[in-house]
């Protein structure tokens, strides 16, 4: 029995021992590149979804003033109460409020009254183009918008997974420099230790002062890369309990030559979409100024209206509308 239990022990006690292996290589965050880290960004970020939520809003703004040339304004109010009393019926006193007969309301009466009407604008001289060119520019800004965030989201991502790279590399320098610095504190230690005349306690004091000076650039060095990190996160849209651990590698040391200033500028101003969103956001109040300056002249219209009452009583129309101001006034105030 010994040697068939022994076997299977074995193989089970290998088991348990590499499977916790493979789940910490499983669980193990993937590097994430720069490409796959700006697509996230562009994908998830809220500046982005805001400006395309207003190029959204425009655009229904554009429509709008694109069908008022073909399609009539066309208003419509309905209003209606009950129960109401004939009007051959006067109350002159009310003895019990819980007496429906004392109130006059004999029938279980109903009014409505209601009204559509259509207006359909022939020439406006010019106000309802103004408007259109108005909107047409304000769709025009909002797309540049779109653009110059997502530009800008971009920028700032770069920025964050390159802050994240150059500071580890800092920090990768300053240890090493503070390994060496170690190194050559304990040859002077040793030296003083042997009594040499080649080491004093003053060089052991300037080890000390620039192994203090070193840890403090080394914190400002992790600080700076916890700041990296976050700001990478959050351009990313990562979730709290996720780990994103940036691929390193080394950065370039010969940086190409700017090129020329003048020709820099000229293309930046032509080709920015931020600027491009302020020169059409600059068209659109020009317009809308135009076409309020254009209110001074009268509009052209065909015209409409119908009106309709009803009652399950019998009322005359005068009767009908005293009927319903009494039992709504607002309503027909505000109509």
């Amino acid at each position: 029995m010994t040697r068939t239990t022994t076997p299977a022990l074995v193989v089970l006690a290998a088991l348990l021992w590499v499977a916790p292996s493979h789940a910490a290589q499983a669980a193990a965050p993937a590097e994430v590149t720069l490409e796959e880290c700006v697509a996230r960004a562009v994908e998830r970020n809220e500046r982005i979804k805001a400006a395309q939520a207003d190029l959204d809003y425009y655009q229904g703004k554009y429509h709008e003033a694109q069908s008022a040339f073909w399609l009539p304004q066309v208003s419509a109010t309905v209003m209606g109460g009950g129960p109401v009393a004939p009007v051959d019926k006067t109350v002159t006193r009310v003895t019990d409020a819980s007496n429906l007969g004392a109130l006059g309301i004999t029938a279980a009466g109903y009014v409505v009254q209601g009204s559509v009407d259509v207006v359909w604008p022939l020439y406006t001289f010019g106000k309802l183009g103004a408007l259109v060119d108005a909107a047409t520019s304000g769709v025009d800004a909002a797309a540049q918008g779109v653009a110059s965030a997502r530009e800008q989201v971009i920028l700032d991502t770069r920025r964050a997974y390159y802050g994240v790279i150059l500071a580890r590399e800092v920090i990768t320098v300053i240890e090493d420099g503070r390994d060496k610095l170690r190194e050559a504190r304990a040859r002077v230690k040793e030296l003083l230790d042997k009594d040499d005349a080649q080491a004093t306690e003053k060089d052991l004091f300037k080890m000390d002062y620039y192994g203090a000076e070193i840890e403090s650039r080394r914190q400002e060095a992790v600080r700076g890369l916890a700041v990296a990190e976050g700001a990478l996160r959050a351009m990313i849209g990562a979730d709290s309990d996720e780990e994103v651990k940036v691929r390193t590698f080394d950065l370039e040391k010969d940086l190409a030559e700017p090129g020329d200033l003048a020709r820099h500028l000229d293309e930046s101003a032509r080709t920015r979409p931020d600027l491009k969103a302020l020169a059409s956001a600059v068209t659109a109040r020009t317009r809308l100024a135009d076409a309020a300056g254009r209110t001074y002249w009268p509009d052209l219209f065909i015209g409409g209206g119908l009106r309709f009452s009803t009652s399950n009583l019998k009322y005359e129309q005068k009767d009908l509308h005293r009927a319903i101001t009494g039992i709504c006034p607002l309503v027909e105030v505000a109509a």
